[in-house]
């Protein structure tokens, strides 16, 4: 099983954690998993952008630790007692500064990937390995026909 996990732009800035990654840098950040409370270590994991529009995918990576509890993993203002797993990021775009590059919910539900519910209350849910897969390569073609030509 592969993982949705869900990035709100109003709780939390990636703008650090995409440059390194577009810098060549290894990332790994610490992410909330909602309500689910394991997932095994080397769980493919996929971040949907929700809230405002343009929503849909902007990152994957891979699970490093097993499920947390009891952290707080935002800003005091926001933080509470949640559960949260460690990932090593492979790509993640910058949402506010590239919103060209995110897979757009629209975009998924115009594709074989129609029936998955990309736009998750939280964080956490499954989806099928196979329908993660697919939507990386999708999300990775996307990324390349936006490179600038030489």
């Amino acid at each position: 099983m592969a993982y949705l996990l869900i990035y709100n732009p109003t709780e939390r800035d990636i703008s650090e954690i995409a440059l390194a990654l577009a810098q060549g840098k290894s990332v790994q950040a610490t992410w909330p998993t909602g309500s689910r409370k394991s997932m095994p270590i080397g769980s493919l994991v996929i971040v949907v952008k929700v809230g405002t529009e343009p929503r849909g995918i902007i990152g994957y990576g891979l699970t490093i630790s097993p499920v947390s509890i009891n952290r707080r993993c935002w800003n005091s203002e926001h933080g509470s007692n949640t559960s949260h797993v460690a990932i090593k990021l492979e790509r993640l775009v910058d949402a506010t500064q590239n919103p060209e590059l995110i897979l757009t919910v629209e975009e998924l539900r115009e594709s074989v990937l129609s029936h998955v519910r990309w736009t998750p209350r939280g964080s956490g849910n499954e989806i099928a390995d196979r329908h993660a897969k697919l939507a990386i390569e999708c999300f990775n073609d996307k990324l390349i026909a936006h490179l600038p030509h030489a």
